[in-house]
């Protein structure tokens, strides 16, 4: 295979493997609903499809032999620049997110099941790593629900009550 500008052969067959698993199968992934001592949540901008242009909760895929604890840990640091344990977190529910694209093509779409964990944090950051998202909003379940630039997907995690579930 010949490598495109600014690809290595190994990124483009790894590019490929996740089209293939995307076209057959269901990601796993950890959303975080980060809330503050206000019931703040916090959402960030999304840098990347799917839901690229929208507010969402932080959170990432599960990689193939990675247990929850790992990627939970892992997740956590690149999504809000500090690692914590998933027993410091609540289990809030099984979610199901489809799109119409996904990272990494816009005709193929991608289906995630999505482990929605929250972190309730007393005083939190005030500076998040921009990877995923280019800006950061705390926001409560009201304006989440009603705010156009929150997608979607986030706001069923509202729906449910588990915003402010105690």
């Amino acid at each position: 295979m010949l490598d495109s500008p600014g690809h290595s052969s190994g990124e483009l067959e790894q590019k490929e493997d996740f089209l293939r698993a995307l076209s057959t199968l269901p990601l796993v992934s950890i959303d975080l609903i980060v809330r503050d001592s206000d019931n703040l949540i916090l959402l960030g901008k999304r840098k990347n499809p799917p839901a690229k242009g929208y507010y969402f909760v932080p959170g990432g895929r599960i990689r193939r032999m990675e247990s929850l604890l790992d990627a939970f840990r892992r997740i956590t640091l690149m999504e809000l620049g500090l690692s914590y344990e998933l027993k410091d977190s609540v289990f809030l529910g099984i979610f199901e997110h489809m799109y119409g694209n996904s990272a990494f093509s816009e005709v193929v779409g991608s289906h995630y099941v999505s482990i929605g964990m929250r972190i309730d944090l007393d005083s939190p950051n005030t500076v998040f790593p921009a990877v995923q998202h280019s800006k950061y909003r705390w926001l409560s379940v009201e304006e989440i629900n009603v705010d156009a630039e929150v997608h979607p997907r986030t706001k069923e995690f509202f729906d449910r009550g588990f915003g402010i579930r105690q």
